[in-house]
C-alpha cells in the first residue's frame, strides 16, 4: 500500500539506506534518538515486522548508529522496486519511476523522509537573512532534479546550489574537514516551508507532514515554462548610500536574475548593450549568490573575496 508512511520510509532510505546480503540498513547519527524511534515505528507499521527482526548496532569508531532489518523478502522488495534491480551508490540514487506519478502529498512525505535523513535547517535567529532556511543534500544529480521537480509540483519553490567535487567541506565544531570526491547538490528552501522542516527535525514535530503550497503557478510562454509568483512583501529602504548605481540593459529587454524573470528599467545610460552583457558575465557567483557590484569593484576583506579583475 503506497501511503504517506511508506513514502516517508522510502525517503529515509534514499538518504540513509543501504542493502546487505539479507537485510536493509539505515545509518544515522547515534544522537538522533527521535529519528531512530521514528524509523523503527515506520518499519513496524509499513511492513508489519516485530522487534526480533530489528537490530541496533553502534560504531565505536564513529558517531554512527545502524538500524538493521533482517528480512530477505524486505531486502528483495527494496532491490526490485526501490533500487529497480540495480546497485545504487549515494551518487546514483533516484526516486523510482513508479513513485514519481503519485500525488503531491505522497511526494512531500517522501521529501520529508529524505530531509529527516540528509537534511539540515536553521532558525531565524541563526540566519543573516532573518528567515528560516532548510537544506537537503545529495551527491546524486538525478535525485536532486527529481526532488526539485516534486517540490515545484507541490507549489514549493526551491533553489539548488552546486558544489564541485574538488571543493572542501569543514565543520569547526567537530574538527571535521574533508575533500568532496563527488559533486554535491544542496536543495535550498526558505520561509514557512523551511520553518516546517525546522520544527519537524528539532522541535519534536517529527510525525507531522509538509503541506502543499499554492504560492505560484506555472505558465508557458513561447514553449518555455516559467514560475509566476506573487510578491508577498516589498521593503523600501530610505537610507542614503553614497555609491554609484548601474543600469544594465540587454537587447531582448528581459533577463533572468537569480531565477527571477526581470525587465529593463526602460531608461539606459547610453552604453553599448554588448559591453553591458560582457560586464554582467564577469560577476562571479559564490554558493548560489552573485557578487554585489561593491564586491566586484573593491572585494570584501571580511569574507576573503578579492576584487574582480575585469572590473578594474
Amino acid at each position: 500500500n503506497i501511503d504517506q508512511n511508506f513514502m516517508e520510509l522510502v525517503g529515509i532510505f534514499l538518504a540513509e539506506g543501504s542493502l546487505n546480503n539479507h537485510s536493509v540498513s539505515f545509518s544515522i547519527n547515534r544522537e538522533e534518538n527521535n529519528l531512530k524511534n521514528h524509523i523503527i515505528a515506520l518499519i513496524k507499521k509499513v511492513f508489519g515486522l516485530d522487534e526480533k527482526a530489528i537490530t541496533i548496532n553502534h560504531s565505536n569508531a564513529s558517531k554512527c548508529l545502524t538500524i538493521q532489518v533482517s528480512s530477505s523478502p524486505l531486502r528483495r522488495f527494496f532491490w526490485y522496486y526501490i533500487c529497480e534491480n540495480q546497485k545504487r551508490y549515494a551518487y546514483t540514487k533516484k526516486i523510482p519511476e513508479i513513485l514519481l506519478s503519485q500525488d503531491t502529498q505522497l511526494l512531500l512525505s517522501l521529501i520529508k523522509g529524505f530531509f529527516l535523513g540528509d537534511g539540515y535547517a536553521r532558525g531565524r535567529n541563526n540566519n543573516n537573512n532573518n528567515t528560516y532556511e532548510a537544506k537537503l543534500t545529495t551527491t546524486s544529480k538525478i535525485l536532486a532534479l527529481q526532488i526539485s521537480d516534486c517540490l515545484i509540483r507541490s507549489g514549493i519553490k526551491a533553489s539548488c546550489i552546486y558544489e564541485p567535487a574538488d571543493s572542501t567541506i569543514s565543520n569547526t565544531k567537530d574538527n571535521y574537514r574533508a575533500s568532496l570526491t563527488h559533486p554535491v547538490y544542496n536543495i535550498m528552501l526558505y520561509g514557512d516551508v523551511a520553518e516546517e522542516l525546522y520544527n519537524l527535525k528539532y522541535n519534536g514535530d517529527i510525525k507531522k507532514n509538509i503541506s502543499p503550497r499554492s504560492d505560484f503557478e506555472i505558465v508557458e510562454i513561447n514553449n518555455h515554462k516559467f514560475i509566476k509568483s506573487r510578491i508577498k512583501h516589498i521593503k523600501i529602504s530610505r537610507s542614503v548610500v553614497n555609491e554609484d548605481v548601474y543600469c544594465l540593459t540587454v537587447p531582448s529587454h528581459n533577463f533572468v536574475l537569480n531565477g527571477i524573470l526581470t525587465h529593463n528599467c526602460g531608461r539606459g545610460l547610453g552604453y553599448n548593450n554588448d559591453d553591458m552583457q560582457a560586464l554582467a558575465a564577469l560577476v562571479p557567483c559564490h554558493r548560489g549568490k552573485n557578487y554585489t557590484l561593491q564586491m566586484c569593484l573593491f572585494g570584501d576583506e571580511e569574507e576573503g573575496f578579492e576584487p574582480v579583475a575585469g572590473f578594474k
